[in-house]
């Protein structure tokens, strides 16, 4: 009995490590994303690290928030996928799309909100400067984000979890070279800056939407 019960506890292990692994490393290649802007803004000055790390700071307020509402998609695909509804996955899905345009709205409302209270803070007028030039790029940003987290809840619902890694790692890997380039002006690129690693995010989400 206590061998049949070690059985099934190592097969659920299993089971949960297979799909728990792939969203643990590509939640950290997304993770990696932020981590790199900060970290090549660092290399700049202190008032391009102050202004990135207080940028970030405010889109992470804002992605969590969305990424929060967003993943109540997985366990209701989940529900239909497992029940072989088909047919209620697929209209699922299509509510999603639907509702990412309002939230893609309020995200804008909310950048909006935060390059607005800038002033408010007691920083320099130059991180002020590079905090509001970092943050526009995420009005891009705002339509294409929610629209990939439908698609990487569906395909988490579906218990399909290797793609979603595979497109976050190479995420990040373009991030950081789009970093470099932007940031330092690199291989021929424009030297904007820490402004530079907003936009090296925005293309490496509008990458992960186009897969």
């Amino acid at each position: 009995m206590s061998e049949k019960k070690n059985k099934n506890f190592w097969s659920y292990s299993n089971e949960i490590l297979s799909l728990a692994m792939p969203l643990i490393v590509s939640q950290i290649a997304i993770l990696g994303i932020g981590v790199t802007d900060i970290y090549m803004a660092g290399q700049l000055d202190a008032e391009s690290l102050a202004a990135v790390q207080l940028s970030i700071s405010i889109w992470n307020m804002i992605s969590l928030t969305v990424i929060g509402f967003m993943v109540a998609n997985s366990p209701i695909i989940g529900e239909f996928w497992g029940s072989s509804k088909y047919s209620s996955v697929k209209n699922q899905f299509q509510q999603c799309l639907w509702l990412s345009i309002p939230i893609s709205v309020l995200i804008i409302i909310a950048l909006s909100i935060g390059i607005y209270s800038l002033k408010n803070l007691s920083i320099s007028a130059k991180v002020a400067e590079i905090a509001t030039g970092y943050l526009l790029p995420y009005f891009i940003t705002a339509f294409v984000l929610p629209v990939f987290l439908v698609f990487r809840t569906t395909f988490e619902g579906m218990g399909n979890t290797k793609p979603i890694l595979i497109f976050n790692c190479i995420a990040f890997a373009i991030n950081a070279l789009l970093d470099y380039m932007l940031v330092f002006g690199k291989f021929g690129a424009p030297n904007m800056g820490g402004i530079g690693a907003a936009w090296a995010t925005t293309f490496a989400y509008s990458f992960l939407l186009m897969q």
